[in-house]
């Protein structure tokens, strides 16, 4: 049963994937990055200072992920980000599941070795 919600964790991963959108597509017309496209590229300041703001949640998140709410994000990720190339665009969002998949597991493994030293 989730208790901590998934809210800061969904805010934190669509504001990564729309900064690996933003660098790809600035990147991807000429193969180069000029100073005024990274300049364009700093993150909405709001953005970044709400998720600092609500960092201390984003562990307990993270290892209170159900299946449910891995889905919400993996829909707010599909919702938020297109490109033009899509198979790097499932690449990115094939990524994204791998690495949910994986911290579940991994927090599963914990949670074994947790319950034996209690």
């Amino acid at each position: 049963m989730e208790k901590f919600g998934v809210e800061n964790l969904t805010n934190v991963v669509v504001f990564a994937v729309e900064s690996v959108q933003n660098v790809y597509l600035k990147v991807n017309d000429d193969k180069k990055l000029g100073f005024f496209e990274a300049l364009s590229l700093i993150p909405d300041v709001t953005k970044l200072i709400k998720i600092i703001e609500n960092g201390h949640s984003l562990k307990d998140e993270w290892l209170d992920l159900s299946a449910l709410e891995k889905a919400s994000i993996m829909s707010a990720v599909q919702d938020k980000f297109d490109l033009a190339d899509d198979l790097v665009e499932e690449v990115v969002e094939l990524s994204l599941s791998i690495a949910l998949d994986v911290s579940s597991f991994i927090t599963k493994i914990v949670g074994l070795f947790t319950k034996d030293s209690q």
